[in-house]
Formats: structure tokens, sequence, C-alpha cells
């Protein structure tokens, strides 16, 4: 019983969260996993990571009108 409650909690909790919350999250764990590197890979690893949530929003909005 306490685990189920536990678990509907979570869910509750993970719900909560906004869009940008999570993209923030994401985005915040793959830079620490960059901080991780030494200076080259660091740099490269950083590249990778993707735009801000504001630019993210713009591009998939761009890209469900073209699909209307």
């Amino acid at each position: 019983m306490k685990s189920t409650l536990g678990v509907l909690l979570l869910v509750a909790g993970l719900c909560a969260c906004t869009n940008q919350q999570v993209y923030d999250s994401v985005q915040n764990g793959n830079k620490l996993e960059c901080d991780k590197l030494q200076t080259v890979q660091r740099d490269e690893c950083l590249k990778r990571i993707g735009p801000t949530y504001d630019k993210y929003e713009e591009d998939r909005k761009k890209l469900l009108k073209k699909t209307e």
C-alpha cells in the first residue's frame, strides 16, 4: 500500500512539471556530463547540447505549422 501511494505521488509530481522544466533539467544533466570531460572533449560535448528552451519551442511550432 505504501509503495502504491509513493508511486502515485511520484507520478503526480512528474505531471506537475512544465515542459520547460523538464527540458531545462535534461539540458542541465547533459551539461554536467560534459563537465566531466577534458577540455577539448568538453567543448565538443557542449556544442552538441541543444538550443535554449525558447529557441526549441519556436522551432517546434514552426515545424507543427508546416504539417498542418
